[in-house]
């Protein structure tokens, strides 16, 4: 349980269930407009449009 200052106490179910809507959010908007992270744009295979579908490394 956390309780930042000046705010409510918070259980780790209510903070997981907010983590899941925020990486389903984040999802949706990198299908859209490609990815949003700093690394993901510093990677060579950015000059390409984004792909929907994660490229699968040869193991």
């Amino acid at each position: 349980m956390m309780k930042p200052k000046g705010q409510r106490w918070v259980s780790a179910e209510e903070m997981l269930a907010q983590t899941r809507r925020n990486r389903r959010e984040a999802a949706k908007l990198e299908l859209r407009t490609g990815p949003v992270l700093p690394e993901d744009a510093l990677r060579k295979e950015s000059s390409e449009p984004a792909s929907t579908e994660p490229k699968l490394k040869a193991s």
